[in-house]
């Protein structure tokens, strides 16, 4: 993500940019019990809000990672300024049980 981002702000001062580890990517393990995405955006969202209180901001996502932006907008609409997709994944569920509300 880092190298399909960073030359896009080289003349755009103001902007932070934070690039989480993804679990079971980079140096980040799964930790035990997790074994949804649903999970996984309950994280990234808090970790956020940690980060990020009461400001806007965009978020991007390239693959995997595209997925999971798309899951976290509905669930923090207000929050989002702008939104960028690249190449974002698409996992299929096992069974229609564990798909989300089409909306």
């Amino acid at each position: 993500m880092v190298s399909a981002i960073e030359p896009a702000f080289e003349d755009q001062p103001g902007w932070m940019r934070i690039f989480p580890h993804l679990p079971g990517h980079g140096i980040t393990s799964i930790a035990d019990g997790m074994n949804s995405h649903d999970q996984v955006l309950d994280i990234i969202g808090m970790v956020m809000d940690e980060i990020l209180p009461n400001h806007n901001s965009a978020v991007a996502g390239k693959s995997r990672g595209g997925f999971l932006a798309r899951g976290l907008v509905p669930k923090n609409i207000t929050s989002f300024d702008a939104l960028l997709l690249m190449a974002p994944g698409r996992y299929a569920a096992p069974s229609p049980e564990y798909l989300s509300p089409r909306t």
